[in-house]
């Protein structure tokens, strides 16, 4: 008997994330192939397929999901916070989707790296993180957690997302005001 699909759970991807998959993992050390490209999808829709083809890369012998497995099978068996950003660049992501991976499998000990987030005056200092920069990672965190804000937060993920729409809002101000110019291409 094959296992029954409660398709409205991809509709709200950020509740799927942070409410099924992460207690999934906290369970059963890893996840599926499907829970991974959620995280890829909800992080950068328009990479996903770029990020996921990443996994496949790393052992070709295997499939999507095998692959899957082992690297959130070694995210959870890693000793520290720093040795799981070096797993994740190991296997070639750069920071932004490392964070947003690292977000959902333990939420209450990392945040996404974005570039909206760093538009704040005080984590301005992070804005060039680089791809490979573990340990800075963790300063940023550290920095987030330290960010007063307006209001006060119940978790980082409340703050992120408060960042994220402070940022949006913000930009769209901007293309309201500036009567919506054409983006230029950049070759």
């Amino acid at each position: 008997m094959s296992e029954k699909i409660d398709y409205e759970k991809f509709y709200d991807l950020e509740s799927y994330l942070f409410k099924d998959i992460t207690e999934f993992f906290q369970h059963n050390g890893y996840i599926s192939g499907v829970q991974f490209y959620c995280i890829l999808i909800w992080k950068a829709d328009r990479a996903k397929r770029k990020n996921a083809r990443k996994i496949i890369k790393k052992e070709e012998s295997k499939t999507f999901d095998e692959n899957v497995i082992t690297l959130t099978g070694e995210i959870y068996s890693a000793l520290s916070d720093l040795e799981r950003i070096k797993i994740l660049f190991d296997w070639e992501f750069r920071i932004a989707t490392a964070s947003a991976i690292l977000t959902v499998l333990y939420p209450q000990r990392f945040t996404v790296y974005d570039y909206r987030v760093v538009e704040h005056e005080e984590l301005k200092r992070f804005k060039n993180l680089g791809s490979k920069k573990s340990e800075r990672y963790l300063e940023f965190i550290e920095a987030f957690k330290a960010l007063k804000l307006e209001k006060e937060f119940k978790d980082l993920r409340s703050k992120d997302r408060y960042l994220w729409g402070r940022s949006r809002y913000n930009s769209i101000i901007r293309d309201i005001e500036s009567g919506f110019p054409k983006k230029k291409n950049i070759k």
